[in-house]
């Protein structure tokens, strides 16, 4: 399935630099950062370095987090995608605005973004990280078929649930 990746609902495709303004409003609400790093609130400039960078990883490394927009109307929902993390592993992982939540979304994307890593880009293991509140995208990692591997304490107070996913030859007949 090459870029962009659709699915029932939605498109996941590379970013672009008019999508500043959706990830400005969407990372400026309390509620879509709480469980992302500190859980502060992103400035214009922090959205806009990173948008830079995502755009930057998918020219260089392939992949990158993705813009998830809606197929009926291409308007922006959230991110979804690949980024590097520790010791050469790549995370995949999902942001969306609070407008968006609830309604199945996120899975979505996140199972198109998986079976991408995995059947077109030939990766063959992923994390996920989620902090330990953050019930629904925990449940999304487990619906993928990872498996959680530890909890870590960061930023001091916040604890992480670390899950993996490793290819085996049953993962193509047991997950999308």
């Amino acid at each position: 399935m090459p870029l962009p990746l659709s699915t029932e609902r939605l498109q996941v495709r590379v970013p672009r630099p008019d999508d500043l303004g959706f990830f400005v409003r969407m990372f400026a609400d309390p509620e879509v950062t709480r469980y992302i790093a500190r859980g502060e609130t992103w400035s214009e400039q922090r959205v806009r370095e990173q948008l830079d960078r995502k755009i930057a990883a998918q020219r260089e490394r392939g992949h990158t987090l993705y813009t998830v927009e809606r197929r009926s109307d291409g308007r922006p929902v959230g991110d979804c995608g690949l980024a590097p993390w520790e010791n050469g592993q790549i995370e995949i992982g999902w942001r969306f605005a609070r407008e968006h939540w609830g309604n199945g979304l996120a899975r979505e994307a996140a199972q198109a973004v998986f079976a991408h890593a995995r059947d077109e880009l030939g990766i063959s293991r992923l994390v996920c990280l989620v902090q330990e509140p953050n019930v629904a995208s925990w449940r999304i990692a487990e619906g993928l078929g990872f498996r959680l591997d530890r909890t870590e304490t960061w930023e001091g107070d916040r604890t992480v649930r670390i899950y993996s996913w490793a290819h085996t030859t049953s993962d193509h007949e047991d997950h999308p």
